[in-house]
């Protein structure tokens, strides 16, 4: 029994590893995101599109990116073959990560209602240490966020 609970708690351990990261790509798969990236690495001067056009273009890769849409039904006439290409290997790893986001998320939820309701009545320390140990994790997510978002942005340059 013993050996069973070490390895649901390194399963979910290995799917706490895999869930954050996941999250991280879909919460940076938005049209937000891209807009703030175009606008701080000025790419409508680079590439001589407007931030119209350049916005849309956006929406439909991120679209094509995260959705069932093909990239002929994008109409993107931007990407010559073999970018359209790679386009589509993007599309797969994208696909991965989040199937793999659900997967472990849902393990995740599994194991901790698991958790809860078999140690709720034995221990309520345990329950305590839980909760204080998942709002240190939830204000570290916070903080590093909000550090990635302005001090490494910030930091590079290109």
């Amino acid at each position: 029994m013993k050996f069973l609970s070490r390895g649901l708690f390194l399963l979910s351990v290995v799917s706490l590893i895999v869930f954050l990261p996941a999250t991280s790509v879909r919460l940076l798969a938005t049209n937000y995101f891209l807009r703030y990236e175009f606008k701080k690495l000025g790419i409508s001067q680079k590439s001589g599109l407007s931030e119209k056009e350049l916005e849309l273009t956006g929406n439909k890769i991120l679209k094509f990116l995260t959705t069932q849409v093909s990239y002929r039904d994008t109409k993107l006439k931007l990407f010559n073959k073999r970018e359209a290409l790679h386009l589509y290997d993007v599309k797969g790893i994208f696909r991965k990560t989040f199937f793999a986001r659900k997967l472990s998320g849902a393990y995740l939820v599994i194991y901790l209602l698991i958790i809860l309701l078999f140690d709720w009545f034995k221990n309520r320390k345990m329950l305590k240490s839980f909760f204080i140990g998942s709002l240190i994790l939830i204000f570290s997510i916070i903080g590093l966020f909000v550090f990635s978002f302005f001090s490494f942005c910030s930091s590079i340059k290109l």
